[in-house]
């Protein structure tokens, strides 16, 4: 790899020197673009490591923008209450305190975060506190209809796209103890 480099750079190095060289003769001969063909075309070619079919696990089937953003699939954190729906995709950060869960996940397409969204509008036991929409990125809130002193007893956060991602999808889960 180093002999490559330094013929690499030889070459580069006699293709500068030729062109101040024919620079400051007779601009009746003009050899230099016949000197830079037959360098570039005795230039030894550069080997690349192609990445191994299949790709990383921790990888695979994540979006590019998953990828490119540094994201990787996680496991998701036990006791996630069942009756609340998940998108089709992947996680890409799961974490649990307490009863509340903050997830990040990778979508299979956008149709699956809007299908999580439909179904909590579907619902007569959650009702919508807040949509709105902003360069491509939607977010809803929905509170649960049970109360306590504090006011609902679980609030529902969403987040559909991100930017430069439109698969990303935020989904928050509060739960607030009695």
């Amino acid at each position: 790899m180093h002999a490559r480099t330094s013929i690499g750079l030889t070459s580069v190095t006699a293709l500068v020197t030729l062109l101040t060289l024919v620079a400051c003769s007779s601009p009746a001969i003009d050899p230099v673009e016949d000197i830079a063909e037959n360098i570039v075309e005795t230039e030894p070619d550069v080997e690349v490591e192609a990445p191994e079919p299949g790709g990383d696990p921790a990888t695979k089937g994540l979006s590019p923008e998953a990828i490119d953003g540094g994201y990787t699939i996680v496991k998701m954190p036990s006791g996630w209450p069942g009756e609340l729906p998940l998108p089709d995709g992947h996680p890409v950060t799961a974490m649990r305190s307490g009863s509340s869960f903050y997830l990040v996940y990778d979508l299979s397409s956008v149709k699956a975060g809007e299908e999580v969204i439909a179904w909590y509008e579907s619902k007569s036991d959650w009702t919508l506190e807040e949509d709105w929409e902003n360069d491509g990125v939607r977010v809803t809130t929905f509170d649960s209809v049970e109360t306590n002193d504090y006011g609902p007893l679980r609030r529902v956060i969403l987040g559909l796209g991100m930017t430069d991602w439109p698969t990303g999808f935020q989904y928050n889960l509060e739960v607030r103890e009695d």
